[in-house]
């Protein structure tokens, strides 16, 4: 868990960590909100959506909170508790957000209300932001965040009618918050869609947040991977799909797509007991160290560059190979 104090980046900083456009649809939004939620340490994460996420994104979370001294700040752009000002390079950073321009992004192109409190800190505050317009008050909640982001787009009708259907929205926030729990299985979370839950989890292991994703029987079927530097869970030789999205990685607590030598290293660890043209389930939590990795080359920060991606590889092939030795099929 960073610091909730909240600081506005140097230019010289602010260049280290441009890539691109942050908040181009709904997803980002989700994403980038529960990234911060993580990032606080919180233990319970509830995303509600509605109208795929254009008419509503809503994540609130029990985390740290921010300190009325610093909420104000927190709608600006590049600023952030997650990286100092006196930062050179990003490819150190533990946090999974470290831009400080979700919620400047937010308040740009919908309507953005954030309310926070710390636990020690006697009632909350609430901001209110649209494009460059900041309003901060005084208010009462429980300790923690939640930030709401309204009309999405509404000022961008460009950008609006390029939006994907609801619907398709919502099938990429679920597929998105499920790998959250794939990852994160020791938390509580819950999607609601227009009213409706769509996904629930209470904490437990990667074998139940597996059972919480796509099911009991899938669940029953997956075996515990352990090794250097990686956990989680794989499935046995007889539960596969000719489409790998069920492979899932995350290097340092951010899910990511799997760079294709992953992908090669889980399959290889099969050795002759996966039929060609298949793949297995699996959620792999790599660690590696800070500085081994970079974060900072796609703007959803879904792709990460490994410095010794080789390396890695034989870890995961090697625990993969092991696990499957220890269950003798």
């Amino acid at each position: 868990m960073t610091s909730p104090d909240i600081h506005v980046l140097p230019a010289h900083v602010a260049r280290l960590i441009a890539a691109g456009e942050v908040v181009s649809r709904p997803l980002d939004v989700v994403r980038e909100l529960v990234d911060n939620a993580l990032d606080a340490g919180a233990t319970r994460i509830e995303v509600e959506v509605d109208g795929g996420g254009l008419r509503l994104v809503r994540v609130r979370d029990n985390g740290a909170g921010i300190p009325a001294g610093s909420v104000g700040l927190a709608p600006l752009r590049h600023a952030t508790s997650k990286l100092s000002p006196q930062a050179r390079s990003v490819e150190g950073v533990t946090t999974l957000g470290f831009r400080g321009e979700a919620l400047w992004a937010a308040a740009q192109a919908g309507e953005l209300h954030v309310v926070s409190r710390p636990a020690a800190q006697v009632g909350a505050c609430e901001v209110l932001a649209q494009g460059e317009d900041v309003q901060v008050a005084r208010t009462s909640a429980p300790a923690g965040t939640t930030v709401t982001v309204r009309s999405l787009f509404a000022r961008l009708p460009g950008r609006l009618r390029t939006q994907a259907p609801a619907a398709s929205e919502v099938r990429e926030v679920t597929a998105l918050l499920g790998r959250y729990v794939l990852h994160h299985p020791v938390l509580h979370w819950r999607l609601t869609v227009d009213g409706e839950v769509r996904l629930t989890h209470a904490p437990s292991d990667h074998r139940g947040a597996v059972a919480s994703v796509y099911g009991p029987l899938s669940a029953n079927r997956v075996l515990a991977v352990s090794g250097e530097g990686v956990r989680g869970v794989v499935s046995r030789p007889e539960l596969t799909r000719a489409r790998r999205d069920r492979m899932h990685v995350s290097v340092n607590g951010r899910p990511v797509l799997a760079p294709p030598e992953l992908e090669r290293a889980v399959i290889e660890g099969f050795g002759e007991l996966l039929p060609a043209g298949v793949a297995p389930l699996c959620v792999l939590d790599v660690t590696v160290a800070p500085g081994d990795h970079n974060p900072n080359v796609h703007p959803a920060k879904q792709v990460v560059a490994l410095a010794d991606l080789p390396g890695v590889a034989a870890r995961v092939r090697a625990a993969v190979a092991a696990a499957l030795a220890a269950h003798p099929l």
